[in-house]
């Protein structure tokens, strides 16, 4: 486990989680444009969708975290209101991450004009590709040391 930051970047530390959620990103939509190249979709409309799954994971993991790790009404009592720094600090859980990503890419498949009528084809690419992401993020995960389990007394 390294829960350490590896290097600092405007004086917040990266530690290895971050960095393997940053590089799981680049296998991933090498898939995505791999099968899509396949299927004849545009990879436009796969790189579009990355990005929109990647603003909402990150959305959807921040309110998740809050909603269920924090008591966010104290911070709001005590600060007089949201400020930056209390939406930026903590974590991000993964669950609400793939529930928003997953809405936000359904939607917009659904409302964009070049996808109409192969909107199954392409969520067809997009949730084997989620899930060749989530597998190697969290391998991050484990070596932060957040995920590791818990001992299990008095078994071999």
């Amino acid at each position: 486990m390294h829960p350490m930051p590896l290097f600092y970047v405007f004086g917040h530390g990266v530690n290895l989680y971050l960095t393997a959620a940053f590089l799981a990103a680049f296998p991933a939509l090498a898939m995505a444009l791999y099968l899509g190249r396949e299927r004849g979709i545009s990879p436009v409309l796969i790189i579009d969708c990355a990005f929109i799954g990647a603003v909402a994971a990150w959305a959807g993991g921040r309110i998740y975290y809050f909603s269920f790790f924090t008591n966010l009404s104290v911070e709001l009592v005590q600060s007089k209101g949201i400020s930056w720094a209390v939406l930026l600090s903590g974590g991000i859980a993964s669950v609400g991450s793939i529930i928003c990503a997953a809405m936000s890419v359904a939607l917009f498949l659904k409302i964009h004009p070049t996808s109409r009528g192969r909107y199954c084809e392409v969520l067809d690419i997009v949730f084997p590709v989620v899930a060749l992401y989530h597998g190697l993020a969290r391998l991050g995960c484990f070596f932060g040391g957040c995920c590791h389990g818990k001992p299990a007394f008095e078994l071999p």
